[in-house]
């Protein structure tokens, strides 16, 4: 096993994957047919989570899209939502066993994202973690940005 990947289909020519480990876009990189190209965004996206059963009431907050559950069901996404000022992927992802959303949020914009965030709750709801469960949790998880400061695997703050 590489990796623990979330797959987006975005249409027949575009499909988005994401992974905690460099080696899944290295193996589908070699892997892949030759009408087929792959292009790692690591130093353009950092991957937001927030669960937990108070994380729609929180994330809602940031964005007059429809967060409900008819509008964005478990295991869909919705795209081109404004949110903490950029234009964001929203998915409706739990790996906690609670309410949970995943946003790839473009590097140059996470820590701004990460304020929003914290400005919009209050102190004791929202729970920077990583690994936890049952909680509002977000966390965000990094490779190495270029330019941004951030090289830890999983930037806690």
């Amino acid at each position: 096993m590489v990796d623990d990947c979330t797959v987006f289909f975005h249409g027949p020519e575009h499909v988005r994957i994401f992974g905690g480990n460099p080696q899944v876009g290295d193996y589908l990189d070699n892997h892949r047919p030759e009408n087929v190209s792959v292009a790692q965004k690591r130093e353009e996206l950092a991957q937001l989570s927030v669960q937990g059963p108070k994380s729609r009431e929180i994330l809602q907050k940031l964005t007059k899209q429809d967060l409900s559950n008819d509008s964005l069901p478990y295991y869909w996404f919705i795209e081109n939502v404004y949110m903490a000022g950029t234009s964001v992927q929203v998915s409706r992802l739990g790996f906690t066993g609670e309410l949970g959303y995943e946003i790839p949020v473009p590097a140059s914009k996470s820590k701004l994202f990460w304020d929003e965030l914290f400005a919009v709750v209050t102190p004791d709801g929202l729970l920077p973690a990583w690994g936890c469960s049952s909680y509002d949790v977000p966390y965000r998880v990094w490779n190495d940005y270029g330019g941004t400061g951030i090289r830890s695997h999983h930037d806690l703050l």
